[in-house]
């Protein structure tokens, strides 16, 4: 038997180097998006979405639940060809339920709100809204994604009035649950 060390394998581990700052939500997407009959239901899906997700605009509505989807616990099937960190995947709030939840409302003049600027100055924003009118966002920056539900003030149309109330009622759920 030959036994080779880790180090003579450095040419293989190359090649996911990009998996070493993945969240569990973008390790899960990696390891759905390799099964077989996945792959299988999301190429046989036909969307019932307008919008476009992966472009300049990045937002789509859904027209009704995707229910096949949903038993993967998505909202919708993304390119199953694309790693995390170049599609838009929503889970479910079944597959993940401990989303925070954010309120848009107008800012008052000249109340800060670091939070907002920072997701709109720092971070590609995708907007999905699903097949129950429900919003969902995705903020994706520096090696990070963060989804969240959103209802309230549209801040799409680029204007900076807006404020975010957070709500981590779903996190102290969570946490009485003891999951965290």
């Amino acid at each position: 038997m030959q036994i080779r060390h880790i180090k003579s394998f450095s040419d293989i581990l190359q090649r996911y180097d990009d998996t070493i700052g993945l969240s569990t939500s973008d390790w899960a997407w990696e390891f759905l998006r390799r099964n077989h009959r996945f792959q299988s239901n999301a190429r046989s899906d036909t969307p019932a979405i307008s919008g476009d997700l992966t472009g300049e605009a990045q937002h789509g509505r859904l027209a009704r639940r995707n229910r096949l989807a949903e038993t993967w616990g998505l909202l919708t099937f993304p390119d199953v060809n694309l790693p995390a960190s170049r599609t838009n995947v929503f889970w479910s709030d079944r597959a993940c339920p401990g989303k925070v939840a954010l309120f848009g409302r107008e800012r008052a003049t000249d109340e800060p709100d670091g939070l907002f600027d920072l997701a709109i100055k720092q971070c590609k924003v995708t907007h999905l809204t699903d097949g129950a009118g429900q919003a969902h966002l995705l903020l994706r920056g520096s090696g990070c994604v963060l989804q969240v539900r959103y209802r309230g003030l549209s801040f799409r149309s680029g204007a900076t009035d807006t404020k975010f109330d957070v709500s981590l009622s779903s996190v102290h759920r969570i946490v009485s649950r003891g999951v965290v």
